[in-house]
């Protein structure tokens, strides 16, 4: 069994009518070779996941160690208010 590699610039390849998808397993018997290194192989070992499934690791990040630049940024990207704060209190947010 074969499907698209998440990385491949398709969702789908269509070769002599038989379909290679991104989410779904297709039997090898298709010429891939033109596709090669965009496809990957199901063997015992591989394990599907739904969405739901799949674990989220959030990171654990000593904020005491960066700089308040980069405490800005963090604060920008998560939608918080940074204005006129200092680095302590930007941390002291950040942990929360």
């Amino acid at each position: 069994m074969i499907k698209l590699k998440k990385e491949a610039p398709w969702n789908e390849v269509t070769i002599n009518g038989t379909v290679i998808k991104k989410t779904k397993w297709t039997k090898e018997e298709v010429n891939y070779m033109p596709i090669k290194k965009w496809v990957i192989f199901e063997d015992e070992n591989t394990v599907e996941l739904l969405p739901s499934e799949v674990p989220v690791f959030e990171e654990k990040i000593d904020y005491s160690k960066l700089s308040k630049k980069e405490l800005v940024k963090i604060c920008k990207e998560k939608d918080i208010n940074y204005d006129k704060k200092s680095k302590s209190e930007l941390i002291e947010i950040l942990t929360k």
